[in-house]
């Protein structure tokens, strides 16, 4: 039986040979009907240009997702710690001055938010400001600079008399530009 598992891995080598030796003659024969410039650029083909392919068609591409990514990543750990900072300074706020909400500190009305808008050159840049139910504000900006919407809210928000409820914050196709969403409600 070992003779035959012996022989059956021989037989098996000696196949694989004679398809390789098959193959190796098809294209040498291939290779000698083509001209010396034929076999130049295909060799040229083969040395320069299919790794100049896999490069631009592999690597790059790879390597520029993976720089987005990154880019990505350092932007949302860069709104998670403003985000974290500003949640920070409101409970500092609450801390220094728990009543300043049972005060009589009401909500200053949309009038008032837009006047403040105005003051900080953000009010072009406001594409909804609106009303909600009685009882809030819906604020909307399609394009504004970070920057500016950042410092406004810092030094808007402690004053306006409402609770912020909701708020989404998303990049734009231009660099130091968001979309902002925020809904606005009374205290409770």
């Amino acid at each position: 039986m070992a003779v035959r598992m012996v022989s059956a891995a021989c037989w098996s080598s000696i196949q694989t040979r004679v398809r390789g030796d098959i193959m190796s003659e098809r294209l040498i024969a291939i290779l000698l009907r083509l001209s010396i410039r034929e076999r130049r650029l295909l060799a040229a083909l083969f040395v320069f240009v299919l790794p100049l392919a896999i490069v631009f068609v592999l690597i790059i591409p790879a390597n520029e997702r993976q720089t987005q990514n990154r880019i990505a990543a350092g932007e949302a750990r860069d709104l998670r710690d403003w985000v974290s900072a500003r949640a920070s300074e409101y409970q500092l706020l609450e801390t220094l001055s728990p009543n300043l909400s049972e005060a009589g500190a009401g909500p200053i009305g949309i009038s008032a938010l837009e006047q403040s808008l105005v003051a900080a050159g953000l009010r072009e840049s406001v594409n909804k400001l609106a009303a909600k139910n009685d009882d809030g504000v819906e604020l909307l900006f399609e394009e504004v600079a970070f920057v500016d919407l950042t410092n406004w809210l810092a030094a808007t928000e402690p004053t306006w008399g409402y609770v912020l409820e909701a708020f989404r914050i998303d990049a734009s196709q231009n660099d130091g530009l968001v979309r902002a969403e925020f809904t606005l409600g009374l205290p409770r």
